[in-house]
Parts: C-alpha cells; sequence; structure tokens
C-alpha cells in the first residue's frame, strides 16, 4: 500500500525535464577507478609472490613486503572503491534526488582531491617509508587530514541534494548513501588518530573498530545503494517493497551505531594473556598492563624454562619500557603497542611456522647485527635499535640496552636504518 501511495505521488516526467547529470565527472571516475584497480591487483600480485618467493625484489626498502602491502590495501579502498562509489553518487544522486549535484566546479575539485592529493601521494609516501602501521589506515596522517576534507566536500556535493528531495518519497538508495558518507566522515578520524594518541590495547581497540567501520559504513551502504539502484532498473522491476528496504536500513544503522560497545567489551578485556610462540630462543606469554599501577596477569606457567628471573620489587624491570616503571611480578620485554611481557617459556622446536612468519625472517636475516627499523601496528612510532636476534616467531631489538621483542604478527614493517648513528 505505501509502495502504491509513492508511485501515485510520482508523477511522469518527459525525460527532457529530468535533472542534469554530469556525464564527464562520471567518465573521469570510472577511468579512475579502472585505472587505480589495475595498479592496486599489480601490488598485490608483488605481495602474493613474496609469499611464495621471499627473496623476490627485497634488495631495496621501497620494494618490501610491508610498503607494497599497504599500497595494495589503501589502492583498492580509495583508488578503486572511493572512484567508483563516486561514479555512481554522480549518476544516481540527481535521479534520486530529483536535482542536480551541488556545483560541477565542486566535483572536478573533489576529483583532484581524491586523486591527485590523496591516492597518488599516498602512495608516494608509502613507498618512501612515511606510513602509519594501523589496518586499512595505512596512509600517513598528512594524507587523513585530505581524505577527511574529501568526504566534507561529498557530504556537500551529495548528502544536500538528497536532504533537500521529498523525504518521505526518497529511494532506499538515497538513504544508503546518505549514510554511507556521514558515517564515514565521523568514523574515519576515529580509526586513524585517535590510535596514534591512545597507546597500547585501547589504542588497538580503536583501530579495530575502524577495520570493522571501513566495511560496514563505507563499502556495505554504497554496495547496497547499488544494488538496489541497478538491480531493478537492469531487471525493470521494482523491488518488492520499499516499506521492508526502509526496515533493514535501519536495522543496519542500529547495528552499526552499536559497534562502539566493543571498545568497552575489549577494554574489560584488557588483562587477558596473549601467547607467542618462537622455536629459536624463548617464547613469550604477555600480560598488557594499562598502567603502572594497572593489574598484571596472575597465571604463570609452573617450571617454565629459560624464564626471567623477577627483579626486586624496589627497582624497576631491566627490560622495562621507556615512560614505564614496571614494578613487581616477573620483569620481560616490551611488546610495542601490546604491553609488557611477564614470562619467557620453551616450546617444542617442531612448531610449523606461517608463510607471513617465513617472510618476515627472510627479510630480517641479512639485517642481524645492523640498526634497524621496525614499524608495529597499532604504534605510532617505530622501534630502533640493533637488531640482536632474529627467532622463527619475532625478532629482537636492542635499543641501547633496553631488549624490545616483536613478534612476526605485530611487523608491518622491517628495514635498515639509514640515519646516522647518534653516538
Amino acid at each position: 500500500m505505501i509502495d502504491q501511495e509513492i508511485q501515485e505521488a510520482t508523477p511522469l516526467r518527459d525525460l527532457d525535464a529530468l535533472p542534469a547529470i554530469e556525464y564527464p565527472l562520471v567518465r573521469a571516475h570510472g577511468i579512475a577507478a579502472l585505472a587505480t584497480l589495475f595498479i592496486s591487483v599489480l601490488f598485490g600480485t608483488l605481495v602474493a609472490l613474496k609469499f611464495n618467493f621471499p627473496d623476490f625484489l627485497g634488495g631495496q626498502a621501497w620494494l618490501t613486503w610491508g610498503r607494497l602491502r599497504y599500497n595494495h590495501t589503501q589502492g583498492i579502498f580509495f583508488g578503486w572503491l572511493g572512484n567508483a562509489f563516486l561514479m555512481f553518487c554522480y549518476y544516481a544522486v540527481p535521479r534520486l534526488a530529483d536535482r542536480p549535484v551541488l556545483s560541477r566546479r565542486l566535483g572536478w575539485w573533489l576529483f583532484v582531491l581524491w586523486n591527485f592529493v590523496v591516492v597518488l601521494p599516498g602512495w608516494i609516501l608509502v613507498l618512501a617509508g612515511v606510513s602509519q602501521p594501523l589496518e586499512w589506515a595505512e596512509f600517513p596522517l598528512v594524507v587523513d587530514v585530505f581524505v577527511v576534507l574529501a568526504f566534507l566536500l561529498m557530504a556537500a556535493q551529495f548528502v544536500f541534494p538528497l536532504l533537500r528531495a521529498r523525504l518521505a518519497g526518497l529511494y532506499v538508495s538515497g538513504w544508503y548513501l546518505i549514510g554511507g558518507i556521514i558515517f564515514t566522515m565521523l568514523a574515519y578520524p576515529v580509526g586513524n588518530l585517535v590510535p596514534e594518541l591512545v597507546p597500547g590495547a585501547k589504542g588497538a581497540a580503536f583501530s579495530g573498530l575502524w577495520i570493522h567501520d571501513a566495511v560496514g559504513l563505507f563499502v556495505t551502504p554504497f554496495a547496497l545503494a547499488i544494488a538496489y539502484f541497478v538491480i531493478p532498473a537492469t531487471t525493470r522491476r521494482p523491488i518488492y517493497s520499499h516499506f521492508l528496504s526502509m526496515i533493514g536500513f535501519y536495522i543496519y544503522s542500529v547495528m552499526m551505531s552499536r559497534l562502539s560497545e566493543i571498545l568497552r567489551d575489549i577494554e574489560a578485556g584488557e588483562d587477558s594473556p596473549t601467547t607467542i610462540r618462537t622455536t629459536q630462543g624463548p617464547v613469550v606469554t604477555m600480560a598488557v598492563e594499562p598502567g603502572p599501577s594497572g593489574p598484571v596477569a596472575a597465571s604463570h606457567a609452573a617450571g617454565a624454562s629459560r624464564q626471567i628471573p623477577a627483579p626486586p620489587s624496589d627497582r624497576p624491570s631491566p627490560f622495562a619500557g621507556k615512560g614505564r616503571s614496571a614494578t613487581g611480578g616477573r620483569g620481560g620485554l616490551v611488546v610495542p603497542g601490546m604491553g609488557r611481557i611477564t614470562e619467557l617459556k620453551g616450546t617444542d622446536a617442531s612448531s610449523a611456522t606461517s608463510d607471513l612468519d617465513s617472510m618476515w625472517r627472510v627479510e630480517a636475516e641479512p639485517l642481524l647485527g645492523k640498526r634497524v627499523l621496525v614499524a608495529v601496528r597499532n604504534a605510532p612510532d617505530p622501534v630502533k635499535g640493533i637488531l640482536s636476534q632474529v627467532t622463527q616467531d619475532g625478532v629482537i631489538i636492542d635499543d641501547g640496552g633496553t631488549k624490545v621483542g616483536i613478534s612476526y604478527t605485530r611487523v608491518s614493517a622491517i628495514e635498515a636504518d639509514t640515519t646516522p648513528d647518534p653516538a
């Protein structure tokens, strides 16, 4: 009944009276989407080859696995999907809103900003070693500023015309476009800036939230808007019920808005221990400490071999990280972005390693005994020091006498430190 009323309230119009569609911008973003897709697939192919041939293209820092993978994921996100979604917006919004987009000139500014200020410079900076070790947020902060600006321009270009339409009869694709642009515009700074300011597990929680938001708030609503628009147009049959489609949109909005509860759940489980395996040297069982006075996991395996003895309670652990006075408990190594290791124990030497571990080990072994930079996920700055040990599951960095253990699962790049020795 509701669908019939909407159809009856929408008068038939001559095609010449339809709002203008900016076809040059549609073509420009379509070509950019195909070009960046090809380049991103090339980056991804090189990443896949290095899984099977770790020494392939390993002589140059800008061809290391970490930098290539960063450019692959960000190229898919911004280059291919971003341009494809913008192409669809320029085609669909005038039809959904029954009015043209805000400005043709603004559209060309947005095209230049998205491709020549975000995507292309982002790729170049990542290859040059300027990035941040955050999943689906690898472009550096200087690029993130322009990403937020681009989403503000997208809101002006597409959301304003949709909101000026008759909202009671706005087709469901328009609502998904509004939600996708607004939600992503708000979530992107949280997932890209907050992890740089909040250390440890709490920062990782915000980073993990953005990993879900990238799919749930950006990819999903735009993809659903395209599906609701394209399928009825190609089949020449309307959707079953506009009312049911709006219920789906409301359910999606409520579910995505409750993702912030994940942060509280992760923070509540912050004290859960994490185990890192190794076959050469020690295996580390880690308990995360949110602060100097925070709780430490009380469970330690009995009879563990090669344990570091507990330091006296009146002095800090010799392995405590900079800026952290870890008193009491078993001394240990420091895992950036995760916490202090509180126990070491041996393990079976026959444990198999993953392809990723093998790839990082191949890139680390030639740098043994040299000064290196190790980028760690969810840590704002790389770890600097002498690579003193390469194990099956991680590396140990000697940073001026402080031993820092980093698992391969936390590593995002291992490179030689070419800066002059401070000594």
